[in-house]
Protein backbone atom coordinates (compact mmCIF):
# COMPACT_ATOMS: atom_id res chain seq x y z
CA UNK A 1 0.00 0.00 0.00
CA UNK A 2 2.74 2.30 1.12
CA UNK A 3 4.95 1.62 -2.23
CA UNK A 4 1.57 1.96 -4.77
CA UNK A 5 0.41 5.15 -3.16
CA UNK A 6 3.05 7.29 -1.58
CA UNK A 7 3.71 10.17 -4.24
CA UNK A 8 5.33 13.86 -4.05
CA UNK A 9 1.67 14.72 -4.28
CA UNK A 10 0.82 12.45 -1.91
CA UNK A 11 3.59 12.08 0.95
CA UNK A 12 3.37 9.03 3.26
CA UNK A 13 5.31 7.71 5.95
CA UNK A 14 5.82 4.03 7.05
CA UNK A 15 5.49 3.49 11.01
CA UNK A 16 5.45 0.38 12.18
CA UNK A 17 3.93 -0.15 15.81
CA UNK A 18 6.52 -2.99 17.44
CA UNK A 19 5.47 -6.16 18.50
CA UNK A 20 1.38 -5.30 18.02
CA UNK A 21 -1.10 -6.55 14.90
CA UNK A 22 -3.62 -4.18 13.13
CA UNK A 23 -5.71 -4.61 16.27
CA UNK A 24 -3.72 -3.99 19.42
CA UNK A 25 -2.53 -0.70 17.57
CA UNK A 26 -5.40 1.16 18.40
CA UNK A 27 -4.70 0.25 22.53
CA UNK A 28 -1.27 1.75 21.43
CA UNK A 29 -2.99 4.63 19.54
CA UNK A 30 -5.25 5.38 23.16
CA UNK A 31 -2.08 5.87 25.42
CA UNK A 32 -0.81 9.43 25.37
CA UNK A 33 1.85 8.13 26.73
CA UNK A 34 3.04 6.41 23.18
CA UNK A 35 5.18 7.47 20.21
CA UNK A 36 2.60 6.00 18.10
CA UNK A 37 0.07 8.24 20.05
CA UNK A 38 2.73 11.24 19.57
CA UNK A 39 3.49 10.74 16.05
CA UNK A 40 -0.45 10.73 15.00
CA UNK A 41 -1.51 13.77 16.80
CA UNK A 42 1.78 15.67 15.62
CA UNK A 43 0.31 14.71 12.01
CA UNK A 44 -2.92 15.81 13.29
CA UNK A 45 -2.43 19.27 14.31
Amino acid sequence: YFDAFNSPERSMELYVVPGVDHFDELNVLANPESPFFTKVMTILA
